[in-house]
C-alpha cells in the first residue's frame, strides 16, 4: 500500500474491503481527505476507525453494513461535511445522532429504514443543505416536519408514499433549489402547489399521477431549468402548456398520454430555449469582459442573470 501514502483522495469502491483492511489504510495514510469506500464489507470497527480522522471532510460509505451503531460513531465526527449513507440498514437512532452533526453539509440516507422520528430530528438540523431520503419509512408526519426546514436546498424523498398533502406542504419550502419526489402518488393538486415555488430550479416528479391541470401550472413556473414529468398522465394540451416555457433547458415527459407530435413539439422548444440561453451567457460574458470585470468561472455565475438582455 505505499502508493497511497501521499494521497488525500482515494476511491475504493467495491475493492471488497473489510474492517481490518480499512484499519491498514488508514495508518498508512494520515491525511486523506475524501474517501470512497462505497460497496465493500465495512461495519461498526472499521467506522469507528475512520471516526479518529482528523482530516476527512468527504465520505462515502454507502451500501455496507454499518447500522445504527455505525451512524452514531460518525455523527460525532468533526471534520466531516459530505457523507453517503445510502443502503445501510440506518434506523431512527442512526437518523436522529447525525441530526446533531454540527458540520455536515450533504447527507445521504437513501434506501434504509428511517421514519417519522428520524425525519422529525434531521428537519431540525441547523447545517444540511443537501439531504437523500429516498425510500424509507417516512410517514406524513416526518415530511410535514421536513417542510418546515430552514436550511435545505436539495432534498430527495423518492419511493415514500407521498401524496397530495405533503406536496402541497413541501411547497412552502422558501430555500430549496432541487426536489426529487418521484415514485409517489401526487396529483395534479400537489403539482400545482409546487409550481407555485419562487426557489425551485430543478424539479423530479415522474412516476405520480399528474394530468394536464398540473402540467399547466407547472408551465407557468419562471424559475425551473430542468424538469422530469415522465410516467404521468399528462395528455397534448399538457404538453402544448410545457412547451411554451421560456426558463426550462431540460424536460422529460416520454410515457405519458400525449402523442409523438407533442412530444416533438415541446423537444424542438427546449431546443431553442438552449440556444437562447447560450446566446445570453456569451452576450453577458462579452459585458463583463468589456467592464473590465476579473471572474475567473463566469459560467457559473451569469446563471443567475439570463434576463439581464431581455
Amino acid at each position: 500500500m505505499n502508493e497511497l501514502n501521499y494521497m488525500n483522495k482515494l476511491n475504493l469502491c467495491a475493492h471488497r474491503i473489510d474492517d481490518d483492511k480499512l484499519i491498514e489504510i488508514l495508518n498508512e495514510n494520515k491525511n486523506i481527505t475524501t474517501l470512497d469506500l462505497s460497496a465493500n464489507k465495512i461495519e461498526e470497527k472499521g467506522i469507528i476507525a475512520l471516526s479518529q480522522s482528523k482530516t476527512l471532510t468527504d465520505l462515502e460509505v454507502g451500501f455496507n453494513d454499518i447500522g445504527d451503531k455505525g451512524a452514531i460513531a460518525l455523527a460525532n465526527f468533526g471534520s466531516l461535511t459530505y457523507l453517503g449513507l445510502g443502503n445501510n440498514k440506518i434506523r431512527d437512532d442512526g437518523a436522529i445522532a447525525l441530526a446533531k452533526s454540527v458540520t455536515l453539509i450533504y447527507l445521504d440516507l437513501n434506501d434504509n429504514q428511517i421514519g417519522n422520528e428520524g425525519a422529525i430530528a434531521l428537519a431540525k438540523s441547523k447545517t444540511l443543505t443537501s439531504l437523500l431520503l429516498y425510500k424509507n419509512q417516512i410517514g406524513n408526519e416526518g415530511v410535514i416536519e421536513l417542510a418546515k426546514s430552514t436550511t435545505l436546498t436539495d432534498l430527495d424523498l423518492g419511493k415514500s408514499n407521498i401524496g397530495n398533502e405533503e406536496a402541497i406542504a413541501l411547497s412552502r419550502l422558501k430555500t430549496l433549489t432541487k426536489l426529487n419526489l418521484w415514485r409517489n402518488t401526487i396529483g395534479d393538486k400537489g403539482a400545482i402547489a409546487i409550481a407555485k415555488s419562487k426557489t425551485l430550479t430543478e424539479l423530479d416528479l415522474s412516476h405520480n399521477q399528474i394530468g394536464d391541470k398540473g402540467a399547466i401550472a407547472l408551465s407557468k413556473s419562471k424559475t425551473l431549468t430542468e424538469l422530469d414529468l415522465s410516467h404521468n398522465q399528462i395528455e397534448n394540451e399538457g404538453a402544448i402548456y410545457l412547451a411554451s416555457n421560456r426558463t426550462l433547458l431540460k424536460i422529460c415527459i416520454y410515457y405519458n398520454k400525449c402523442s409523438k407530435n407533442a412530444l416533438n413539439n415541446v423537444k424542438q422548444c427546449i431546443e431553442a430555449n438552449n440556444a437562447i440561453h447560450q446566446r445570453k451567457l456569451k452576450e453577458i460574458e462579452k459585458f463583463i469582459q468589456n467592464n473590465n470585470y476579473f471572474i475567473k468561472d463566469i459560467g457559473n455565475i451569469v446563471l443567475n442573470y439570463v434576463d439581464l438582455f431581455e
